[in-house]
């Protein structure tokens, strides 16, 4: 009798220890995907979309754990959300890990000698639009070489230049006329001022 139930203990004992194992196994294992997705999605997609696109990831899975998995698991998966978070605003300029080099990273799209030094954010919906204009404008133009700054790290070059946010920019041409602008402006737009200061003597 007494055998049995120590066998009995035994077997309760393996089962507890068994869940807990399984459940920090889960947990370790959400919270490690959670900070993998949010690092991929800072990466992999546009900088100034990862944000909402990172949101969206964690609150899938917080409302997918809702009622399967136990709370550690929600709190595990908040944390790492918050990690993220944290990694995105603080430590990833422009979506790259590093430091706030300015400009952050330069595009040499062509010969002609004018460059768009712009400066942009990654909570900065119109700079989404403008980035696509630039692009076309690159097209549209034959190419120009564009510095790109995150204005979060490089205040003291906005200030040089007087911009008060984002986006802001200015158009340099090779004997030193400058063009500032802010706002979005259309790509073709771009490809004439381009075009304007190309023509200039230099």
């Amino acid at each position: 009798m007494a055998g049995m139930k120590k066998k009995e203990k035994a077997g309760l004992l393996g089962n507890i220890l068994s869940k807990v194992v399984s459940s920090s196994l889960a947990t370790a294992a959400a919270g490690i995907l959670a900070i993998i997705i949010g690092l991929s999605a800072i990466y992999a997609l546009h900088p100034y979309i990862s944000l909402p696109a990172l949101i969206a990831i964690i609150a899938f899975f917080i409302m997918a754990s809702e009622k399967a998995a136990p709370a550690s698991l929600q709190k595990t998966i908040a944390a790492s959300f918050a990690v993220a978070i944290f990694l995105l605003m603080f430590a990833v300029p422009s979506g790259e890990l590093g430091g706030g080099k300015c400009p952050d990273r330069t595009v040499v799209g062509g010969p002609l000698q004018v460059r768009l030094k712009y400066f942009t954010s990654p909570f900065c919906i119109e700079c989404i639009l403008f980035d696509k204009n630039v692009e076309e404008a690159q097209k549209i133009s034959g190419g120009f070489t564009v510095d790109y700054y995150d204005i979060r790290y490089c205040k003291r070059q906005a200030d040089y230049y007087g911009f008060p946010g984002t986006p802001c920019y200015a158009f340099l041409s090779a004997n030193g006329t400058l063009v500032k602008r802010c706002g979005v402006m259309p790509a073709e737009e771009i490809a004439q001022q381009v075009a304007l200061l190309s023509s200039k003597p230099g």
